[in-house]
């Protein structure tokens, strides 16, 4: 029941803890994952969103797999 807990939590942009957690895991392209949630939080596109779903939105929108696809970036 934690892991669906985690997967259901809600993102908060403002939170650079949540930041962190979304962006780490793409090593090398965190910096872009970082302005890419500064430029969605500007549009109020991903604080509705879970930390599951803000993965997804990165993968479509920046073309990178998602973390624990089985790809080493």
């Amino acid at each position: 029941m934690i892991g669906f807990t985690f997967l259901s939590k809600r993102f908060d942009s403002s939170n650079p803890d949540d930041v962190d957690a979304i962006a780490d895991p793409y090593g090398v392209f965190a910096d872009d994952v970082r302005a890419f949630i500064d430029e969605a939080r500007r549009h109020g596109e991903v604080d509705k969103l879970s930390h599951q779903e803000v993965h997804r939105l990165i993968a479509s929108e920046l073309a990178l797999p998602v973390p624990d696809a089985g790809v080493t970036l």
